[in-house]
């Protein structure tokens, strides 16, 4: 079984201080098969940890984007996504050849409408900050007939890898067929539940970068 976390953010969003050299150790030392670095608005950190990773781990270039129905997450891109309108999201996403996620779904108590749903490529099913709201995730891909994907929404070392996608297969895959994979409904999801402390955390952290923006960890 392979196994990947697609959802894992480094510093160069506004809440982690999570270098990405540190993220792609923490990847191999648990295992893990690849990555996906969804940075808040960049694809900064996945093309740094992308180059540290070299063929040693499938590192998925990635981005996170808050629109007014939710969190948007754009895998398989390659340049950051400017639009923050939800269907400009995803226009812009799928004209990269990317994948249109919605992220943790019923987080924060947002509607999830059909008409959202006929537009995005899968629904994160599983994400390790998101509580009991996976299983209302994963019903919501089921009703729809979506293909899920899973991830730990990780912004620190240790919660890596909490989250995690899960592939059939041997050890002979890319980027490419990971995608095809993905869109073809091939992935299961799986994960143990972090603590809801370290969203406040992380938000604790967001407060400090924005006085102090140099500070690294």
């Amino acid at each position: 079984m392979l196994t990947f976390d697609l959802h894992i953010h480094s510093r160069y969003s506004f809440d982690s201080y999570l270098d990405p050299s540190c993220i792609v150790e923490a990847a191999k030392r648990k295992g893990l098969t690849g990555i996906a670095v969804v940075d808040h608005n960049t694809i900064q950190g996945a093309v740094e940890a992308e180059k540290i990773a070299k063929q040693e781990l499938i590192v998925i270039c990635a981005t996170e984007i808050n629109t007014e129905i939710g969190d948007v997450v754009g895998l398989f891109i390659n340049r950051d996504i400017r639009a923050r309108k939800f269907e400009d999201v995803v226009s812009e996403i799928k004209a990269q050849g990317g994948i249109a996620v919605l992220a943790h779904p019923y987080k924060r108590k947002r509607t999830v409408t059909p008409e959202i749903l006929q537009k995005i490529d899968a629904v994160e099913g599983f994400n390790a900050r998101n509580g009991i709201n996976n299983r209302e995730a994963m019903l919501l891909a089921r009703r729809y007939n979506l293909p899920v994907v899973g991830g730990s929404d990780a912004h620190f070392a240790f919660e890596i890898g909490r989250g995690r996608t899960l592939l059939d297969g041997s050890t002979n895959i890319d980027s490419a067929s990971l995608k095809e994979k993905i869109l073809s409904g091939q992935t299961k999801t799986t994960g143990e539940d972090s603590s809801p402390f370290l969203e406040l955390l992380s938000q604790g952290l967001k407060a400090l970068k924005r006085k102090s923006p140099c500070i690294r960890f």
